[in-house]
């Protein structure tokens, strides 16, 4: 549980976004949890995410 914050989150989006222009998929190993899954939540990532962004960040079909 690697210590994250905002622009590490920031990253990883610009990483999925540059991933999808390129024909490529970017997918995390496991879900976010601990210490990622509580900046997503406080940027408001997790907040009736979108069904994609459920899958990317949480590998769920719903959050």
């Amino acid at each position: 549980d690697a210590l994250v914050d905002l622009s590490g989150v920031q990253l990883i989006v610009a990483a999925q976004a540059f991933a999808r222009r390129e024909g490529k998929a970017l997918r995390l190993a496991r879900p976010a949890g601990g210490n990622l899954r509580r900046v997503l939540e406080r940027a408001g990532f997790l907040a009736n995410p979108a069904p994609d962004a459920a899958r990317f960040w949480l590998h769920a079909e719903q959050a």
